[in-house]
């Protein structure tokens, strides 16, 4: 789902499975123990935050919604604004530089936190800064060959707001093999995902970009927007969530 979700109050989210169903007003007034009344106030206000009068009018907006962000859906917290993420490999072929930026619309009542993989195995984190448009605290733990990257937001965010992110972070000994991988997986909805790679030294014998979902190859999603013998920019048009994005390249 590329397009960006109104924002609904809690008993608005409340509601929009039951209209999906096709539940009367009567059935979803006696699950709250409200009038019915009181549903239409919220009804109304949905079908008008989705540009409709009635369910027909936005049934199918409706139902993506649910899908994505429902109680029962995928429950997704989050609508991704932009996303763009560089890698900066060095001349030596193991240390790299991240640097990342992203934004989030928050879709859900409250957002505390997000968390991610970072590194594998031997790698160390280094140098690392980062600006964000709300009080946040990054914090890094081991967990088996994994190094965890969490970030704490302090207070949560509610439905509505805009969470800016910028990174940039130094990674030794990431890449120890002659042949190098690294993975992005994209979760949750939003527009597409610009990742770039640039190598400081000797340009790679070999550099290629996929997509996937599991085991299974995703044709259509990966367009190179810019290519070079040193510099590689590719844009990531996610259809499903869990899609991995994987770059492989051979060192010279």
């Amino acid at each position: 789902m590329n397009k960006r979700p109104p924002v609904l109050t809690k008993r608005e989210r409340d509601v929009v499975p039951f209209l999906v169903s096709g539940a009367a007003y009567q059935d979803i007034a006696d699950h709250f123990q409200i009038s019915s009344e009181t549903v239409k106030v919220h009804v109304r206000s949905v079908f008008r935050k989705f540009g409709g009068r009635t369910l027909k009018d936005v049934f199918q907006d409706l139902s993506e919604y649910q899908k994505y962000y429902g109680l029962g859906g995928l429950e997704f917290s989050r609508f991704i604004l932009d996303y763009k993420c560089r890698y900066e490999v060095a001349a030596n072929y193991q240390d790299v530089k991240i640097s990342e930026t992203f934004s989030y619309l928050i879709v859900a009542e409250q957002f505390s936190g997000i968390t991610s993989r970072i590194t594998i195995e031997k790698t160390q984190i280094g140098a690392h800064s980062f600006k964000t448009s709300h009080p946040a605290k990054v914090e890094f733990e081991k967990a088996g060959i994994n190094t965890i990257q969490r970030i704490h937001l302090e207070p949560p965010l509610q439905a509505g707001d805009i969470f800016k992110f910028e990174e940039n972070l130094s990674v030794t000994d990431c890449f120890a093999n002659d042949s190098c991988q690294e993975v992005l997986i994209f979760n949750g909805p939003g527009v597409d995902r610009i990742v770039e790679f640039y190598f400081v030294g000797a340009p790679p014998k070999a550099f290629q970009a996929n997509a996937s979902l599991g085991f299974d190859p995703i044709e259509n999603v990966v367009h190179s927007l810019e290519r070079t013998e040193r510099f590689f920019k590719f844009k990531v048009q996610p259809k499903v969530s869990g899609l991995r994005f994987t770059a492989t390249w051979d060192k010279p």
